[in-house]
């Protein structure tokens, strides 16, 4: 009886490992803080969920600044890392998410577009799953 405990016991760390890796995103880009990295999980379909706060509608925050020079303010996680591994959003574009995780912080699923293509394309989106 001692050996199944022990090949459980074993089983239930091997499966608590695979757990940790399956949520950690691999090779993300050193530009990011550790700060940042340290606030995002991986996901099935490629997205790099943000895991800290999040406004009220989902889309993660993270602040950014000093409290001791006053330059301290809260920043949507996701445009954050999309200036810091793309560049600058173009001006008087939005970023649209096409993976629909408003959670996502992966430059990759993120389009600037402007405002009315962002709604237009939410639109269709949640058309399409009410039919569904």
């Amino acid at each position: 009886l001692t050996f199944l405990h022990a090949d459980l016991t074993k089983a239930r760390e091997i499966l608590a490992l695979e757990d940790r890796l399956a949520n950690e995103v691999e090779d993300l880009p050193e530009v990011l803080p550790d700060r940042f990295q340290e606030k995002i999980a991986a996901h099935p379909q490629g997205c790099w969920v943000w895991t800290a706060s999040t406004n009220g509608v989902g889309y993660g925050k993270y602040s950014i600044g000093s409290r001791t020079d006053g330059t301290r303010r809260l920043v949507s996680a996701h445009r954050f890392a999309y200036e810091l591994i793309v560049g600058p959003i173009p001006e008087g574009l939005t970023l649209d998410h096409l993976c629909h995780n408003r959670a996502c912080c992966n430059p990759d699923h993120l389009e600037p577009v402007t405002q009315g293509e962002n709604t237009r394309r939410a639109m269709t989106a949640r058309k399409r799953a009410k039919e569904a």
